[in-house]
């Protein structure tokens, strides 16, 4: 596997052999069948993330999410670094509230961003 810097828009140096074959495939991640999350960061870098196993297919996949059937779900930054939890910031900016789940009433003018725990 091959991949490019979104920082130098260059091809990685070296091909990628990941330890599992790809099951899921999305835009800077993908979920292999060894069931675990991989991320390429904006340096073109691919990760294993063994701290988010995905068990079983999601509902929705976009290009840097996955949601499952009970709600929950998996956003991917441009970084690659997974989120299991983000903000919610209201339409009127006014408050905003940690989710884990997406509620399948989403305000279209609502803003998601990733939970950041410093």
């Amino acid at each position: 596997m091959t991949t490019v810097s979104s920082e130098t828009g260059q091809y990685s140096y070296s091909p990628y052999f990941p330890s599992a074959a790809l099951k899921i495939i999305g835009g800077n991640y993908f979920v292999g069948t060894d069931n675990y999350l991989y991320t390429v960061d904006s340096k073109g870098i691919l990760n294993r993330n063994s701290d988010y196993p995905v068990p079983h297919s999601p509902m929705i996949k976009g290009y840097s999410f996955m949601e499952f059937s009970d709600g929950t779900f998996l956003f991917v930054d441009g970084e690659g670094i997974p989120h299991k939890s983000v903000m919610h910031v209201s339409s009127t900016g006014l408050s905003a509230k940690p989710e884990g789940k997406l509620s399948p009433q989403i305000d279209a003018l609502s803003i998601f961003l990733p939970k950041i725990i410093y």
